[in-house]
């Protein structure tokens, strides 16, 4: 449905795009505030400074997405595939990383504020 859509300047806060192929999008610096992304395929989208407060992506595929500076503050990230991802500056306050395996992911100047980290795979 949204296949090669121009999503520039559209209003994505509180929007259901459960399961819609976003790959290689640019939605760098969009507010998706709220937004419902569960098993959408997000691989190698550019979401960098992006806000996605809130939002829902249990089974999101995020394989290679560019996530630095992405505000992901209290999302629901439960089965999302982080493989590759680049999340420099990133702010994860509050979200659950329990059990990942998070191995080689650049966390520089991220933000892990109340993260759940237990028995995550952070070697690399």
């Amino acid at each position: 449905l949204l296949a090669g859509a121009d999503l520039a300047g559209t209003v994505l806060t509180q929007v259901d795009l459960s399961r819609v192929d976003l790959s290689d999008r640019g939605l760098e610096k969009r507010n998706m505030t709220g937004a419902v992304l569960d098993g959408a395929s997000l691989t190698g989208a550019n979401l960098s400074g992006a806000v996605l407060q809130g939002a829902s992506l249990v089974g999101a595929n995020l394989t290679g997405a560019n996530l630095n500076g992405v505000v992901l503050q209290d999302a629901r990230l439960l089965d999302a595939d982080l493989t590759c991802a680049t999340l420099i500056g990133a702010n994860l306050t509050g979200v659950d990383l329990s059990g990942r395996d998070l191995h080689d992911r650049d966390f520089k100047h991220a933000n892990l504020h109340r993260a759940n980290l237990s028995a995550a795979n952070l070697a690399g």
